[in-house]
């Protein structure tokens, strides 16, 4: 296992700290897929879940906060866009078969994620619990 979950990571609002185990195991299946020297097909669908899933967990914090009237939403929300910006532009170097697919990219991701949980993240946790989240 790459990275793993601990409680340094909870905002404590249980249905985010889920969500971001599940981004921790999605990201060990990339590294698990690059290390294996899987094929093309298979690390795209590895970097498609990730992607897809981030997109849903994005979406399901930003509607928390924006129903919570987070007082940093739309500022967190666009640390979200500049995010699903750089992995889409991953995930498009990778269609036109450049070498992006390596041990740094799975690097990136867990630092940004890392650093978003524990900073942005943890930001909204007392927020949403006072609202009822």
């Amino acid at each position: 296992m790459y990275v793993k979950w601990d409680d340094s990571y909870s905002n404590g609002i249980e249905v985010f700290d889920n969500q971001h185990k599940g981004l921790f195991k999605l990201i060990n299946d990339l590294h698990d897929g690059i290390r294996e020297k899987k094929n093309r097909e298979a690390l795209g669908t590895a970097l498609v879940a990730l992607m897809d899933y981030t997109k849903t967990h994005f979406a399901d914090e930003e509607n928390a906060m924006r129903l919570a009237g987070y007082p940093d939403y739309e500022k967190h929300k666009t640390k979200h866009v500049a995010f699903i910006a750089q992995v889409s532009d991953i995930r498009d170097r990778y269609l036109n078969n450049e070498p992006v697919m390596t041990m740094e990219l799975v690097a990136l991701l867990v630092n940004w994620l890392k650093n978003h949980i524990q900073t942005v993240d943890r930001a909204y946790g007392p927020h949403l619990k006072a609202s009822g989240a």
